[in-house]
C-alpha cells in the first residue's frame, strides 16, 4: 500500500472515531453540542489524528483504542482552534473556508463548544477499549498536549512546555502590572 493510500485508511478510521464520539458526546439537541459538531467535524488534515493510528499500526497496538485516542486529539486541537478563533484572542471570522464557530453560533456558545470538546476528549479516552494504566497514560499524554501543542495560543508565538495558557498568563500578569501585552496592541 503506498503512502496516499495508508493515508486514506486512517484518515476515515480518524472520521469514523469522530463520529462516533460525536454520536456518544455531542446530542443534537444541544446547541453547544451543534456547535463543537459543526468545527470538530468541519474539515482539516486530520493529521493528528492520522499519527496516532500509524504509529499504533507500527507498533502493533490496539487499534480500536488508537481511534478513540485519535478523536481525542482532535477534538482536543478543535477546541484551541475554537478558543483561538473567538474575538478576545484572534478575532478570526473564518476557520478552514467556514465562519469560524463564534461566527456561525455566537461567542458564548462557541466558548462553550470548545469547552464541552476539551472535556469530552479526557472522556474519551477514559473510556478507551484498553487497560486502565493505557488509559491514564493516554490521559497525561493528552494533558501534555493541552500544555505543549498548543502553547501560547493566541499569542502568535510558540511557547513548549510552558502550557497552553502560559502566554496568555504571562500578558494578564503584564496588564496587571499596567503594561498591555504586545498581543493587545491591533494589528498593523
Amino acid at each position: 500500500m503506498d503512502y496516499q493510500e495508508q493515508y486514506q485508511n486512517y484518515l476515515a478510521q480518524a472520521m469514523a472515531a469522530l463520529e462516533k464520539a460525536c454520536g456518544r458526546f455531542l446530542p443534537e439537541e444541544s446547541e453547544v453540542c451543534r456547535a463543537a459538531r459543526y468545527s470538530l467535524m468541519g474539515g482539516g488534515k486530520r493529521i493528528r489524528a492520522v499519527l496516532v493510528l500509524s504509529v499504533c499500526d507500527m507498533l502493533g497496538g490496539s487499534m480500536q483504542a488508537a481511534q478513540q485516542f485519535a478523536a481525542a486529539v482532535e477534538m482536543l486541537h478543535c477546541y484551541s482552534l475554537i478558543h483561538d478563533d473567538l474575538p478576545c484572542m484572534d478575532n478570526d471570522d473564518l476557520r478552514r473556508g467556514r465562519p469560524s464557530c463564534h461566527k456561525a453560533f455566537s461567542e458564548a456558545t462557541a466558548m462553550l463548544a470548545g469547552d464541552v470538546l476539551l472535556t469530552e476528549a479526557f472522556e474519551t479516552v477514559a473510556n478507551a477499549p484498553a487497560d486502565a494504566s493505557v488509559c491514564v497514560q493516554a490521559a497525561r499524554a493528552l494533558g501534555a498536549g493541552a500544555e505543549n501543542n498548543s502553547a501560547g495560543a493566541g499569542c502568535g508565538r510558540w511557547q513548549p512546555r510552558h502550557g497552553l495558557w502560559a502566554g496568555t498568563g504571562s500578558e494578564i500578569r503584564s496588564v496587571g502590572r499596567n503594561r498591555r501585552p504586545a498581543s493587545a496592541d491591533p494589528p498593523q
